[in-house]
């Protein structure tokens, strides 16, 4: 099973802004079978690894998200994606900010 573990990180790496994740495989398994066609940035997130995001990223990124969460059930996988969305949001309009994706 692969933990995901999604964080706003400012600058600096031991700065962790928030966090959340989804500790039963399930978005690890959503986005490793995105179509790089249509998630052009989310189906390259390393589901074993990190994978980061900036600012300007933002812009691709954000829409992905919402299309994402559009297909999946609600529940928790659901409440998880809203929190990535808000942290993406957050990254958008500040800046110094990052959305990192870990996977175990």
């Amino acid at each position: 099973m692969t933990t995901l573990i999604v964080r706003l990180r400012g600058d600096f790496p031991a700065e962790e802004v928030a966090a959340t994740g989804d500790d039963t495989g399930t978005l690890a398994r959503i986005i490793a079978s995105l179509d790089p066609a249509r998630y052009p940035y989310l189906a390259y997130v390393d589901p074993f690894g990190i994978t980061v995001f900036n600012r300007l990223q933002m812009d691709v990124v954000i829409p992905e998200l919402i299309q994402l969460r559009t297909e999946v059930d609600a529940g928790r996988i659901g409440s998880v994606i809203d929190q990535v969305i808000q942290f993406a949001t957050q990254c958008r309009d500040e800046v110094h900010l990052y959305v990192e994706f870990e996977g175990d």
